[in-house]
């Protein structure tokens, strides 16, 4: 993308899954070049996850791999072969920023140690992300993301606001945690960039994808090492008061009421104004300790309603307090419509299609998405233009299986 700000960027990729290819995502869309190498034949396993589009299992429909790599190029490379660990060293060689998954003992085996390819090119940022970090007793544990969720503390406080601490845990949907390590990744490549870019060298940067997500877990997490408590799964009603969710005649709504002129704006809607000047309603503990009195009192008002029927009464009257939206809802919302931010690019393999766009505008260098490559759409191109390789280079790996 031509005027990004990261254009003249150059990010090799070897990862996999959704959350650190998601790091990836974030600095193409920002400009940069992100070569993604991918296991020829099969690529990243992403491909081979559902939801596909119009339902069809192919490794060019995976939905989620097809937002998480959008903007990026593909290059298969066999890199368990020499061949191909040679073709890797020689794009981190010209990279800025390398980004790799798993233990450095199994790049150190390639002959891809960080101490190699920084010798070769000391201005290398290398970002290194594995489950659990690369010391402590739980370094070579085995994990998925799903194991490493559930190790992070959170998934043990939900169902939230139950408090029904008999039930067993559960994940959140959305693989929100995933994104919020991909997130982690491209700030701390950014920050080593910004570094080397203001007169500093390269650098390696050692990420766990636990410690990344335990950092951003504070609305839970935070308490315990500071006070020695925990919200466990009262959730809403201890730590919002009445704040739950509530049934309309077709939807729901969910507050967010902790002020007491939010809790009186609510009263006057509700009919409830004689509770104003009562000494319980404007106390916080006294207010907490009558939460179902309010929170009955709120449903019986919804029950009157649609979703869209209340919110417009709420929002008139300044209370913080919206709908319940579907993943439907969100895509067909008129303020997303009219902030274009869902945006139209048109796929090879599943035609037009639109994404969730930029989460920021910036005046001078807008973001721009491409979509995602298709498995190996790159891998001449980028042998010739960036490698320099021959035909007869290139003919010899893809008759030796390294391409």
């Amino acid at each position: 993308m031509a005027g990004g700000v990261f254009s003249g960027v150059r990010v090799i990729e070897t990862t996999e899954g959704i959350g650190i290819p998601f790091a990836g995502k974030m600095l193409a869309d920002l400009g940069a070049e992100v070569i993604k190498v991918e296991r020829p034949g099969v690529g990243d396993k992403l491909r081979h996850v559902a939801p596909f589009a119009k339902g069809e299992s192919d490794p060019e429909k995976s939905l989620m791999f097809l937002y998480v790599n959008s903007s990026k190029k593909s290059v298969t490379v066999d890199i368990d072969s020499p061949g191909g660990c040679d073709i890797l060293r020689s794009l981190v060689a010209g990279a800025d920023i390398w980004i790799r998954q798993g233990q450095p003992e199994a790049w150190d085996g390639r002959g891809l140690s960080y101490e190699t390819v920084s010798s070769a090119n000391p201005d290398l940022i290398c970002v290194s992300v594995t489950p659990f970090g690369e010391s402590g007793p739980y370094k070579d544990y085995a994990a998925t993301p799903f194991t490493v969720t559930h190790m992070c503390g959170n998934t043990a406080l939900y169902p939230h606001g139950s408090g029904a601490q008999h039930l067993a845990p559960c994940m959140l949907g959305g693989n929100f945690e995933e994104y919020d390590v991909g997130t982690v990744i491209a700030i701390g490549a950014i920050a080593a960039l910004y570094w080397r870019e203001a007169g500093g060298e390269g650098q390696y940067l050692e990420i766990s994808e636990q410690e990344a997500r335990v950092m951003l877990l504070q609305n839970e997490n935070a308490p315990y090492p500071v006070f020695g408590m925990t919200f466990d799964r009262q959730g809403a009603v201890q730590k919002l008061q009445a704040s739950l969710s509530y049934k309309t005649k077709d939807g729901w709504l969910n507050p967010f009421l902790t002020q007491t002129h939010e809790f009186a704006s609510m009263a006057r809607v509700m009919g409830k104004e004689e509770w104003i000047d009562e000494p319980w309603f404007n106390n916080i503990a006294e207010r907490r300790q009558n939460h179902q009195k309010i929170a009955d009192a709120i449903q019986e008002w919804a029950d009157q309603y649609t979703t869209a029927e209340a919110v417009e009464i709420l929002q008139a009257n300044h209370i913080p307090m919206g709908p319940v939206s579907t993943p439907k809802d969100v895509v067909e919302s008129e303020q997303f419509a009219y902030r274009k931010f869902f945006t139209p690019m048109s796929h090879p393999a599943i035609g037009e299609v639109s994404y969730p766009g930029k989460a920021f505008n910036m005046s001078e260098t807008p973001l721009s998405f491409a979509p995602a490559p298709l498995l190996g759409a790159d891998t001449e191109s980028v042998l010739k233009e960036t490698l320099g390789c021959s035909d007869e280079q290139i003919a010899a790996y893809r008759n030796d299986n390294v391409i």
